[in-house]
């Protein structure tokens, strides 16, 4: 018998998100998880708005590094609460850089929620550990209304007894070396990257804040060129999900 969806929700309490100001980039890395655990579908929580968060990001590392962090609560300096206590994250590396570390999901400009396919999902290993990362726009204590929101995400994973079929990754192709010249009203930039292994690219979108007009991204293949479905615009790259 197949059991339902569970759901976990990783957000930032009204308490932490009323400490930001314009610009202010707070993370929360959240204990390991004590089994692998398949995501099949992530969405914003109620409440979360561009009119004051620039994006939130969900990213899996294998080794978190949190003994130099900043909680954002000065009270909270015990290397015990750096799990599920928000930390400044800006500028700041919070993983072991020779481990695996991955964005499974970038939340951006109101966008809908992430569903994959019924027999596909993303797969997060046991002991590794969700890190949530938001930017925000303001200072939402200032914003009339928004004392209790908590900004962040849910997602929706397998019951223990259910595996998918398929599992989906994300591959991060950027480019960073350019410079849009003085008053140019149209720079075209192009990335391109040779695909690593034998993936199923279905979805892409573009991390280019407001300056993009047109998004296009396309899969060359055996000489066949194939334009793939681009998302909401969210340094200017290509994050694609991959079946493998």
């Amino acid at each position: 018998m197949l059991l339902p969806n569970q759901k976990i929700t990783l957000s930032q309490s009204p308490e932490t998100s009323t400490r930001a100001s314009p610009d202010s980039y707070f993370c929360t890395t959240y204990p390991p998880l004590e089994k692998d655990t398949y995501i099949t579908e992530i969405a914003a929580l109620p409440g979360v708005s561009v009119d004051y968060i620039h994006h939130i990001i969900l990213n899996v590392h294998e080794k978190p590094l949190l003994n130099h962090v900043i909680p954002i609560d000065p009270n909270q300096n015990s290397k015990s609460t750096y799990f599920n206590t928000p930390y400044n994250c800006k500028h700041t590396i919070t993983f072991d850089s020779t481990k695996e570390h991955t964005t499974y999901y970038a939340w951006a400009m109101n966008a809908n929620p992430l569903k994959l396919p019924s027999d596909s999902a993303f797969k997060v290993k046991k002991g590794y550990s969700f890190q949530l990362e938001v930017h925000y726009l303001s200072a939402v204590s200032k914003i009339e209304g928004l004392e209790e929101i908590s900004p962040g995400l849910e997602l929706e994973i397998l019951s223990s007894n259910q595996k998918p079929e398929y599992l989906v990754g994300t591959w991060y192709v950027g480019a960073e070396e350019f410079k849009i010249p003085p008053f140019t009203a149209n720079y075209p930039v192009d990335i391109s990257a040779k695909v690593p292994r034998d993936l199923t690219i279905f979805a892409a979108r573009v991390h280019a804040h407001q300056w993009s007009k047109t998004n296009t991204a396309y899969v060359k293949r055996k000489k066949k060129v194939f334009q793939l479905p681009v998302a909401t615009p969210i340094a200017t790259g290509l994050l694609m999900s991959v079946m493998k």
